[in-house]
């Protein structure tokens, strides 16, 4: 079987076993080749004496999304499809950055990460950009988006996940920083958050903040949750028009699964027999 791969996963910890190819070690962080020399998978600290899988990358298939919550993410398409300037806080292996890079051709995409061996790793082994239509910076979240102007961004997704109790980041998860988000956003902008599904009361403040405008999307992500939260009032679209962007989506990419993702917007959210409530 050469180098397959055989993980285990307990609970929401996927273990890296021996059999994985280690390829390189950058800080805190495994980088590991495996399922055939198909994947390229980066491994966080130990926990309990295992590592939890950060991130993933098919080697083939570079700028296309693999794990299931960054895929959910881009629900935001049916709705939005056009973001001029897009924030992504917490870089990760740089999937969604590199995601929204080579789809958005005109787009501006400014990742922030606050561990300098995440951003290595993400340059060196999972081929992220770094140009003047990626800008990737060393930072804190919070002091990002303190500094960005008023009204200027039409996406932000915050995927910010630490060493606390399930990587929750309570810094992170304050309605002072959905409100920050939310001033940042231009008028039909969105906010997507990947949030633990444990925290209940987060998808409260995040309805207090964005004044009743969000939307669920799943719960199916290893015990997190992945919320849509709209800017303003903008008019919604009608089910039919959604459903004939998700066609369209998933003729143009169907590595994501949009036809799906809005058949759990609709299944988790209110709505009449035309359009969804926010």
């Amino acid at each position: 079987m050469g180098n397959h791969a055989k993980t285990n996963i307990i609970g929401d910890i996927l273990v890296m076993n021996d059999e994985n190819k280690l390829i390189g070690v950058v800080g805190d962080l495994k980088l590991t080749i495996e399922d055939d020399n198909t994947l390229l998978c980066a491994y966080l600290k130990e926990l309990g004496g295992k590592r939890t899988r950060q991130s993933v990358m098919l080697l083939k298939r570079p700028n296309q999304l693999v794990l299931w919550q960054d895929k959910a993410m881009m629900a935001f398409r049916v709705f939005n499809n056009d973001p001029k300037s897009s924030v992504v806080l917490g870089l990760g292996g740089g999937g969604l950055t590199k995601y929204l890079y080579h789809h958005f051709k005109t787009g501006e995409v400014i990742s922030v990460e606050i561990e300098e061996d995440v951003i290595e790793a993400a340059q060196t082994y999972f081929k992220v950009p770094s140009n003047n239509r990626s800008k990737l910076f060393h930072g804190d979240a919070l002091q990002l988006i303190a500094k960005c102007k008023t009204g200027t961004k039409d996406l932000i997704i915050s995927d910010t996940f630490g060493g606390g109790v399930g990587g929750f980041i309570k810094e992170l998860n304050t309605e002072g920083y959905y409100g920050d988000i939310k001033r940042v956003l231009s008028y039909k902008g969105i906010a997507i958050f990947n949030i633990p599904t444990k925290r209940k009361y987060v998808r409260g403040a995040l309805g207090k903040v964005f004044e009743g405008r969000v939307l669920l999307i799943s719960k199916m992500c290893h015990g997190n949750q992945v919320m849509l939260c709209f800017k303003s009032d903008q008019g919604m679209p009608t089910l039919e028009t959604l459903t004939g962007r998700a066609d369209d989506l998933a003729a143009q990419d169907p590595s994501v699964p949009y036809r799906s993702l809005l058949a759990a917007i609709l299944k988790n959210n209110k709505k009449t027999s035309c359009r969804l409530i926010i």
